[in-house]
């Protein structure tokens, strides 16, 4: 079963036996690259977050989620 959406086409391969399934995506090589931005912004924006939880102003209890004598209290 083959869908096109816009002009990308995406392919059922197989359903799985653990209610999975394989698809292949053929992609524009416009949308390819809008696809690739998007996943490395994400990925920037993801770090960008989880950098906060080091920064002790924005992230009070940070000492408490790493120093084990925290925990022992």
């Amino acid at each position: 079963m083959t869908e096109t959406i816009g002009t990308s086409k995406v392919t059922l391969i197989r359903e799985n036996e653990d209610g999975s399934a394989d698809y292949q995506f053929n992609f524009s090589p416009e949308e390819l690259d809008a696809l690739t931005r998007l996943g490395i912004l994400t990925a920037i924006q993801a770090g960008i977050e989880d950098a906060k939880k080091l920064d002790p102003e924005t992230y009070k209890d940070w000492h408490s989620d790493f120093d084990p004598e925290e925990h022992d209290r």
